[in-house]
């Protein structure tokens, strides 16, 4: 009968650590890192504004080499170090060429680790290169984030 008791404990020890692990492993919605303070750097060519924690735009190039450049910055407010896997504009043509940056004019498209508690100023440069056809084109522009818990 002890037998039995302790094999029982035992069973439900393991399960409760399997579910404390897997309760405090993942990344939930409110554990992840914000957008903030969006800064544009050239006004003249449009806009870029934070709206209901998404970025809207509006970008008007006007000519050949025409560059715009905006800011971000991303704050990991959580209890948690988080790795920005990394960071794509999605939705560029062929005639839109872009780079994210920091304020060392660090390549960010490939990730990059962040304590918490830290900010860190995003810069997105979108350059218009390759002359389109007609006199109006559009982009459905977008940024894609991926972040995991380090």
């Amino acid at each position: 009968m002890k037998k039995e008791k302790v094999g029982i404990l035992l069973f439900v020890g393991i399960l409760g650590l399997l579910f404390l692990n897997f309760r405090f492993d993942r990344v939930l919605v409110s554990d992840t890192v914000k957008i903030e303070n969006v800064v544009v750097k050239n006004t003249e060519l449009g806009y870029v504004k934070l709206q209901d924690n998404n970025l809207d735009y509006n970008i008007n190039f006007n000519q050949l080499g025409d560059e715009f450049v905006f800011s971000f910055d991303i704050n990991n407010d959580t209890n948690f170090d988080m790795n920005i896997n990394k960071i794509n504009v999605t939705g560029v043509n062929d005639w839109v060429t872009y780079k994210v940056f920091d304020n060392d004019r660090t390549d960010l498209n490939k990730g990059f680790a962040m304590k918490k508690g830290m900010v860190k100023t995003i810069y997105i440069s979108l350059r218009y290169d390759k002359e389109i056809e007609s006199d109006y084109a559009d982009c459905q522009l977008g940024i894609d984030l991926k972040v995991t818990r380090y």
